[in-house]
């Protein structure tokens, strides 16, 4: 029902931004949309960093996005909103273009990118403990 719904207001909207304004996205509030009665739906900033989170943890180029931007200094946070800015973008472009998602990602990079995600995870947690994973290095 959501997708239906966001297929049909991406004709709307010349870029992707506007999208994330729509839906009420604001990094500010717990809980943004409640102010405006013309938006469809409300979006939770926890919700958008859970579907962020998710993504990067099972998909490497989402996954090489956040732990770029966390290591640019910006914090983990910032570094998962940046993902799903990124993924908000990839889905506006590929609907606008009615074309599904190709990814390049060999089959066993999937696998192999949970634990590497895992392991740096683990490290963020107690870098004493866990040294970095080091470098990704994809399949291919």
């Amino acid at each position: 029902m959501q997708v239906e719904v966001f297929i049909r207001l991406s004709a709307r909207f010349d870029w992707a931004d506007q999208v994330w304004a729509f839906v009420g996205f604001d990094t500010v509030l717990n809980l943004s949309g409640d102010d405006n009665p013309q938006q469809c739906f409300a979006i939770s900033r926890h919700v958008l960093t859970w579907m962020a989170s998710l993504v990067a943890g099972h998909q490497p180029t989402s996954g090489l996005t956040c732990i770029a931007a966390e290591e640019r200094g910006i914090g983990l946070w910032w570094a998962i909103i940046h993902t799903a800015h990124k993924l908000n973008r990839t889905c506006f472009r590929l609907l606008l273009a009615d074309r599904p998602y190709q990814d390049d990602t060999h089959p066993d990079d999937f696998a192999r990118w949970h634990s590497y995600w895992l392991a740096y995870c683990q490290r963020r947690a107690n870098p004493k403990l866990h040294p970095h994973p080091g470098p990704w290095h994809s399949t291919r």
